[in-house]
């Protein structure tokens, strides 16, 4: 056992350009799920009231890191086998069993889940604090109790790490115990074959695949199903593009072998030659590349959009800071009661709005009918409001004469023809650019849109709205809360009628503990998803370096010049390297309307905004693909020459 031991250590040592990188990678995706348990873990953060949201995108984080973790590992672990495969042929050529063989996998397998394990408490402990600190910020908590280790989140970590590298370690032994020593000592020798047919079937499918996707997310509404189609689109482009970076690599390669001048210049010839014995296996790892480089962008674009729209969210569930809406006009005694809970709790009023207007209700918009229903539904797109006349020029003091089929339009994003139907009727339309008081009321995942006509429809049942700001005394969060939180709480009983009450300081606090925990989990996941994308770069550079070593020492040695080998190492690495990243960039410039279309159910439609959003997280993603570019090229560049 001891000469098993000091083997494992020395090829650890000798190995060490492959197994750091693998095992930072483990450390920092380790400290992940580390931060995700302990923040589960936190009773602080699940006795909020939007403890329950929170606790539901912290499980869903936790599951998404998960199974990153287990893809790169089982990814990086195939590599470090295939690399350590003639190792192990030469040691059972020399008399060891595959019990030997066997034992010393297994001891490399705890040496690393020991040192992983341990990164991933100190280095996920230290973040920890950070990220629950960013966390109570962006949730602006300001009494949480944080505890300084979890012994919870340890445990789950560790359970986790462990079943993972027991998976690996028995996938190991098992192809160990089912290869001869010869077997062994040649599959680290074996070259993949060029394939003499071009896979255009496979192709065919990916393309079509890729176009059904994208022709979802294109054509997705802001319906309540936006979502869902949005992850049907995701799901086909996934499939799709695999088939079509394997057929693309095979097509384009080819393509450039057929153009002499091109490919007859030594630093071209050696590096599509190279690719082309590589070509299926180049196709796959470089539609995960893409994949992952398109889902960084876009989770990133989705967050901070999210997290940026904030104030325009709840400026269109809020016009002023209290809104109450009755079905009957405010009796005496409740208006006596808001008044009385008001000076109580030191918050002054500002002028009260009065006005009465239709009951929001759900539509489907086909053209220009729009089809009413008081429940909703799946191919809702709309929520409408109807004003009359009187009460508009009341809040606008803009005075406007109507005819009965005459109506003013006011929506947020959709343009309107010249005519719309509504319960039957048709309404020549003039769009409205600017009402102030065109907000949400019913805080729906669907588009508002407010229509003013002469006289409500009787279909439409009216509503009462009395809306007022107020300020109190150093107008904390807290202290706002507490004051609508009395005000709403015996608000019905009082009037002896349904009340619907809207304080903004509660949404305030809803949304922002939805928007945080949003934000929070997909900056976490996107330093997921970039480490992984930036060590399966890595790993297949060094892949391909070790591969293609012994080609490049035997040109250098008839002749081909260092100058020469620099450059089609170059080349190389450029055509590796930019393939995946054009098509990150345009599945991200397919995504952005459906991700623009989801973002409207978060009553986010500052289009100018989710622009420059998505202009400097392409940016910053550029960046950081040119920083691994260099740092790998260096990489192949010293193990080639």
């Amino acid at each position: 056992m001891q000469m098993l031991n000091k083997l494992v250590i020395s090829s650890l040592k000798r190995n060490r350009q492959v197994y750091l990188p693998y095992l930072l990678s483990v450390l920092v995706l380790g400290a992940l799920n580390y931060i995700f348990y302990a923040l589960m873990a936190n009773s602080s953060l699940q006795d909020l009231e939007s403890g329950f949201a929170t606790n539901v995108l912290l499980q869903l984080g936790s599951w998404i890191v998960i199974i990153l973790t287990a893809a790169f590992m089982i990814y990086a672990n195939n590599f470090i086998a295939r690399r350590r495969e003639q190792e192990m042929g030469l040691y059972s050529m020399l008399g060891m069993t595959s019990k030997n063989l066997i034992a010393m996998i297994g001891l490399e397998k705890l040496y690393l889940l020991l040192a992983g394990l341990a990164g991933s408490v100190v280095v996920g402990q230290i973040f920890e604090k950070i990220a629950f600190q960013s966390y109570a910020k962006l949730l602006k908590l300001t009494k949480v109790k944080e505890g300084w280790l979890s012994l919870a989140a340890i445990g789950k970590t560790a359970s986790l790490l462990a079943a993972l590298f027991a998976c690996l370690f028995i996938l190991d032994a098992i192809k160990v115990k089912s290869m001869t020593p010869r077997q062994l000592w040649n599959s680290g020798k074996k070259a993949a074959k060029v394939g003499k047919k071009t896979p255009y079937l496979g192709g065919a499918i990916g393309v079509i695949l890729v176009g059904w996707g994208y022709w979802l997310a294109v054509t997705t509404k802001p319906t309540a199903s936006a979502l869902m189609r949005f992850f049907g689109a995701a799901f086909l482009v996934i499939a799709g593009t695999y088939f079509v970076f394997i057929a693309a690599s095979v097509v384009l390669l080819k393509f450039l072998q057929t153009r002499k001048r091109y490919y007859y210049q030594p630093k071209h010839f050696i590096a599509v030659s190279g690719l082309l014995q590589r070509m299926r296996a180049n196709g796959a790892s470089l539609a995960s590349v893409c994949l992952m480089v398109s889902a960084v962008m876009v989770v990133l674009f989705g967050s901070i959009s999210v997290y940026s729209g904030k104030e325009e969210a709840l400026k269109s569930w809020n016009p002023k800071d209290v809104v109450i809406q009755t079905e009957k006009p405010l009796l005496k005694r409740t208006r006596a009661y808001i008044k009385k809970t008001s000076v109580k709790a030191g918050a002054k009023r500002g002028p009260v709005t009065e006005f009465k207007m239709a009951d929001p209700v759900f539509a489907e918009r086909t053209g220009n009918q729009l089809k009413v229903s008081r429940t909703f539904s799946s191919t809702a797109n709309t929520s409408l409001m109807l004003l009359d006349q009187a009460n508009y020029q009341k809040l606008t003091g803009q005075k406007i004469s109507l005819k009965g089929n005459q109506a003013l339009v006011h929506a947020r994003q959709s343009r309107m023809g010249t005519s719309l139907t509504i319960y039957g009727k048709e309404y020549q339309i003039k769009q409205l650019d600017q009402f102030k008081w065109a907000y949400n009321p019913d805080h729906a995942v669907l588009e508002p849109v407010w229509v003013i006509v002469k006289t409500l429809p009787k279909q439409a049942k009216p509503v009462y709205v009395y809306a007022y700001n107020y300020r109190i005394a150093g107008s904390s969060l807290k202290q706002r809360l507490n004051y609508e939180e009395k005000l709403a709480y015996n608000l019905s009983n009082v009037n002896a009628s349904p009340v619907n009450f809207t304080g903004a300081a509660m949404n305030e606090a809803m949304y922002t503990g939805l928007v945080g925990g949003v934000i929070m989990i997909g900056l976490m996941i996107s330093v997921a998803l970039i480490l992984t994308t930036a060590v399966v770069i890595y790993f297949k550079q060094v892949s391909e370096a070790y591969a293609d070593r012994s080609r490049f020492v035997t040109m250098q040695q008839v002749g081909l010049s260092e100058q020469e080998s620099s450059q089609a190492i170059h080349v190389q690495v450029l055509l590796i390297f930019f393939f995946p990243l054009a098509g990150g960039l345009l599945n991200m410039l397919i995504a952005a309307p459906a991700v623009k279309k989801v973002l409207y159910e978060f009553s986010i439609y500052n289009s100018a905004m989710m622009l420059k959003v998505a202009f400097w997280v392409t940016v910053a993603v550029f960046a950081f693909y040119l920083a691994i570019y260099a740092i790998t090229t260096r990489v192949y560049r010293r193990i080639v020459g």
